[in-house]
């Protein structure tokens, strides 16, 4: 979504960088955490509550994925 990462940067298992966001060289983002801006700074650590919505929205995308590559309407889907 338009993130930028920098030389050496790296990058813990578990974060988000934010759309739009750049993140310097040589920058260093902790495991699970939430980085936005530009350049990026650290928001907050992500908690358990925010894994669980992310997990929620990644099953129903791939619930609606499966219905597009079956060839049905997506509006249908979404409304049942």
């Amino acid at each position: 979504m338009g993130s930028i990462i920098l030389n050496g940067a790296r990058i813990g298992a578990g974060s988000i960088i934010a759309a739009g966001t750049l993140i310097p060289e040589k920058t260093i983002v902790e495991p699970g955490s939430l980085w936005m801006g530009s350049p990026g700074k650290f928001r907050r650590k992500l908690d358990e509550r925010d894994n669980e919505t992310i997990m929620r929205y990644a099953n129903n995308y791939l619930g609606i994925q499966g219905f597009v590559l079956e060839g049905k309407e997506v509006a249908a889907v979404i409304r049942s």
